[in-house]
C-alpha cells in the first residue's frame, strides 16, 4: 500500500456458537522511517489473558532479526537466535512456543523486535481474553515526543448493561528513567483537565494503571481524553497505549486495545480525518470521539459515506474549543433509522484548528468493543 489517500481497516470477526466478537486490524502505509528496534507492549500469559505475536516482511529481500522478551520490571528474560524471514514472508510465534520454548509468562511482558538486516519489518500481536476468547490487536507502538493522547478513555456505564473501564499501559524501553505527567479531560465544552499525576518509569519498566480514570482521580462516570506530557528536556515519552473493556461481568470481559496518538497525527486546516470500518445496524452500534489538541478553536464538517462513496448524511460546523472533546453517540449519527448493514465511513473535514478522532464499534449482543483510530489525510 503506497497511496497516502488509501485508508484500510479490517474487522476480523470470531464466531462462537451464536455469538460474534472480534477485533479491528488497521492497515499500514509502507514507506517512511521505520526504526530497527520496535516494541509490542502489554502482552500477557497470566491465566486471564494469552498472547501471540508475529513479524511481517513486506519486502522483496530477505531480512534477519532477533526477538527479545522483557518482563514488566524490565528484566530481559529470553531472546531468540538470529532468525531469517523470506521476501514477503511472515513468522508467527504462538502462545505455546512463547511459553514452552522461551519460558515467557506473566502479565504485561514486552516483546522487542530488532531488525539486523533487510526490512523494514512490521511486528504485530494479539491479546486473547481466555474467559471469552475475545482478541485485541496490537501494533508496534511508535515513539512519541512531548505529548501523547488516548482518545476515548472512560470509566462509565453504557447501553445494554455495559460498565466501561479503561486501563493505561506505559512502557519505557530505554536505558534511562522517564518522567511524565498524566491528566484526564472529559468530553464537553467547559470541561477542564484533572490535576496531573506524576509518573516515573524505570529503564525497561512496563506499568499498567488499572481503571485509570477512576483509579487515579476517583471519577466514575466520564468519557474523554488521557494526555501524557513529557517532563524530560528531550521531550521523550514512555510508550503509551490503553485497553477498554466491559467490566459488568468481571469473569467474562470483552475488550479492545487503544493506541495513543500524538500532535503529529492530527489533521490541520484543509485536511481530514478518516474513520473506516464503522458499523451501525441491529447488531452493532458506533460511538465517535472528536478531540481538538490545538491551542485554538476548531470547526469541523462530518461526512458519512456508504462503502460505495454515496453520502448518507453530514453534520456541518461542529465547533470545539482548544483542548476540548466531543462524543457522538449512536443516536446522533445522520444515518438511516434501520442503520447501514454493510458498514460506513466518516470523513471529518478540518476547517480550523486541528483534529484527532477515534471510534468504538460495539456488538449489541455481547457488548464487545472494537476500536477504530482515525487517519489524517
Amino acid at each position: 500500500m503506497c497511496s497516502s489517500d488509501l485508508v484500510v481497516t479490517s474487522f476480523n470477526t470470531t464466531l462462537q456458537g451464536s455469538s460474534r466478537f472480534g477485533q479491528t486490524v488497521p492497515g499500514l502505509t509502507l514507506g517512511g522511517a521505520v526504526p530497527n528496534t520496535q516494541n509490542l507492549v502489554g502482552l500477557s500469559d497470566d491465566g486471564e489473558r494469552l498472547s501471540y505475536f508475529g513479524v511481517t516482511n513486506p519486502n522483496g529481500t530477505v531480512a534477519t532479526y532477533r526477538v527479545h522478551f522483557f518482563n514488566a520490571a524490565g528484566t530481559e528474560i529470553a531472546f531468540t537466535p538470529t532468525l531469517t524471514l523470506s521476501p514477503y514472508g511472515q513468522r508467527q510465534f504462538q502462545a505455546a512456543e512463547i511459553h514452552t520454548t522461551y519460558h515467557v509468562s506473566g502479565r504485561d511482558y514486552r516483546v522487542q523486535v530488532e531488525t539486523l538486516s533487510g526490512g523494514p519489518l512490521y511486528p504485530y500481536g494479539s491479546i486473547i481474553r481466555l474467559a471469552t476468547d475475545d482478541p485485541s490487536f496490537l501494533a508496534a507502538a511508535p515513539a512519541r515526543t512531548s505529548r501523547a493522547y488516548l482518545v476515548g478513555a472512560l470509566s462509565a456505564p453504557g447501553p445494554f448493561g455495559a460498565l466501561w473501564r479503561s486501563d493505561a499501559v506505559l512502557a519505557n524501553p530505554g536505558a534511562q528513567a522517564l518522567h511524565a505527567d498524566l491528566s484526564f479531560t472529559s468530553i464537553g465544552p467547559v470541561s477542564q483537565p484533572t490535576a496531573p499525576v506524576s509518573v516515573t518509569l524505570q529503564p525497561g519498566e512496563t506499568r499498567r494503571l488499572t481503571d485509570v480514570v477512576h483509579g487515579q482521580w476517583g471519577i466514575t462516570n466520564a468519557i474523554g481524553i488521557l494526555t501524557l506530557v513529557s517532563r524530560e528536556p528531550s521531550g521523550a515519552l514512555p510508550i503509551f497505549q490503553g485497553e477498554s473493556y466491559n467490566d459488568a461481568q468481571p469473569s467474562r470481559r470483552f475488550g479492545q486495545s487503544m493506541m495513543a496518538q500524538g500532535d503529529a497525527d492530527a489533521a490541520g486546516a484543509g485536511q481530514k480525518v478518516v474513520l473506516t470500518g464503522l458499523r451501525q445496524d441491529a447488531a452493532y452500534r458506533t460511538t465517535l470521539w472528536l478531540f481538538n489538541p490545538s491551542g485554538g478553536a476548531g470547526t469541523y464538517d462530518l461526512i458519512y459515506r456508504a462503502l460505495d462513496g454515496t453520502v448518507l448524511g453530514r453534520i456541518d460546523g461542529i465547533a470545539l474549543g482548544a483542548g476540548k472533546a466531543r462524543q457522538l453517540s449512536p443516536g446522533q449519527h445522520p444515518l438511516p433509522a434501520a442503520g447501514v448493514a454493510s458498514g460506513f465511513t466518516v470523513e471529518a473535514v478540518v476547517r480550523s484548528g486541528s483534529l484527532l478522532a477515534a471510534g468504538q464499534v460495539v456488538n449489541n449482543a455481547t457488548n464487545d468493543p472494537a476500536y477504530v483510530q482515525g487517519a489524517a489525510r
